[in-house]
């Protein structure tokens, strides 16, 4: 039975399923020293604000947790939202700083009422108003 079950139309998509798994996961989960589709505006975009990944692997994984180099209090983080940027080292201003300062200020206030790290910036907070700004109808 084992020698006859790739030469079966079943064991052929079987065969070809498996292969498609091993690759795919390969892709996804193996840093790559290759970027997919990656011209560093969102590195750009952060670096305007300070900050940078925790882990330093940069390609094909999902970074959660990045680190403030200099954070400021909840108040300073909402008069930011109104101000423009002024001190960028990239030179590089984008309608994606609007985003990051709205997540900027929850993240503190966040940090600030659960007692957290204040170095430490969560992308959840920015997929959040992503998702509630991009998603409204």
């Amino acid at each position: 039975m084992g020698k006859y079950l790739f030469t079966t139309p079943g064991g052929k998509s079987f065969l070809t399923f498996l292969t498609v798994v091993l690759l795919l996961s390969g892709l996804l989960f193996f840093p790559s020293p290759m970027g997919l589709a990656d011209n560093s505006d969102f590195k750009r975009t952060l670096d305007a604000f300070g900050m940078r990944p925790a882990d330093p692997v940069r390609y094909l994984s999902f970074v959660g947790d990045y680190l403030i180099e200099e954070p400021k209090s909840v108040l300073a983080y909402g008069l930011d939202l109104f101000r423009p940027v002024d001190d960028n080292p990239q030179a590089y201003y984008s309608t994606q700083y609007l985003f990051v300062k709205g997540a900027l200020f929850l993240n503190s206030l966040y940090n600030k009422l659960t007692h957290n790290d204040p170095h430490q910036f969560r992308i959840v907070f920015q997929t959040a108003l992503y998702v509630f700004f991009m998603d409204s109808p």
